[in-house]
C-alpha cells in the first residue's frame, strides 16, 4: 500500500511538474514570441496613423488642385487679358503700381506652369490689404502670394513700401 501511495504521489508530483513545466513554456513563449510581436503592432500603429494623416494631406491636395482645375485657370493666350485684370481690380482699390514686372514662367509638372509677378507699390496699410484680400475674387486668374515685403517710410508716412512677389498659374492647354 505504501508503494501504492508513493505511485500516486509520484504521479502526482509529476502531473505538477508537468503542469508547471507547461506553465512556465507558456510563459517564456508569451515573453519572447508575443511581447515582441505586441511592440512590432504598436509601431505598425503609429506608422499606420502617421501615414493615414499624410494620406489625408494628399487628399486636401488633390482637392485644392480639383479647385484650381474648377475656377478659371489663365491660358497662356490669356495672359494679357488676366493682367488687365489685375491692374484694373488695384485701379478699383486705389491701389497703385509703383512697377509690375513678369518673370519668365516655370514648369509646374505637365498641366501648368507658374509665370512670377513683381509687384512693388508705396501705399498705405489698408490698401496693401484690401488688394491682397481682392486677389482671390480674379475671374480670370488664380494668382498666390509667394513673398510679402513691408517697410515703413519715415518720410511719406502713413504709407508703406511694398515689394509683393505673386505667382499666376497658367495652363499648358
Amino acid at each position: 500500500m505504501i508503494v501504492y501511495k508513493n505511485r500516486v504521489k509520484n504521479m502526482f508530483l509529476n502531473k505538477t511538474i508537468i503542469y508547471i513545466f507547461i506553465l512556465v513554456a507558456v510563459i517564456i513563449i508569451f515573453i519572447f514570441l508575443y511581447l515582441p510581436l505586441l511592440k512590432d503592432l504598436d509601431s505598425l500603429s503609429i506608422r499606420y496613423k502617421q501615414e493615414s494623416k499624410k494620406l489625408e494631406n494628399i487628399k486636401q491636395q488633390i482637392a485644392t488642385s480639383d479647385n484650381l482645375k474648377a475656377k478659371a485657370i489663365t491660358r497662356q493666350e490669356e495672359i494679357t487679358q488676366a493682367l488687365d485684370e489685375l491692374t484694373r481690380k488695384a485701379n478699383s482699390l486705389d491701389f497703385k503700381f509703383d512697377s509690375l514686372k513678369q518673370s519668365e514662367m516655370a514648369a509646374l509638372g505637365s498641366d501648368f506652369m507658374l509665370m512670377p509677378i513683381s509687384i512693388e507699390s508705396t501705399c498705405d496699410f489698408q490698401a496693401i490689404g484690401n488688394f491682397l484680400g481682392s486677389l482671390e475674387d480674379l475671374e480670370k486668374s488664380v494668382v498666390v502670394v509667394q513673398k510679402i515685403k513691408i517697410e515703413t517710410l519715415k518720410e511719406a508716412l502713413p504709407n508703406l513700401k511694398l515689394s509683393l512677389e505673386l505667382a499666376m498659374y497658367v495652363s499648358n492647354e
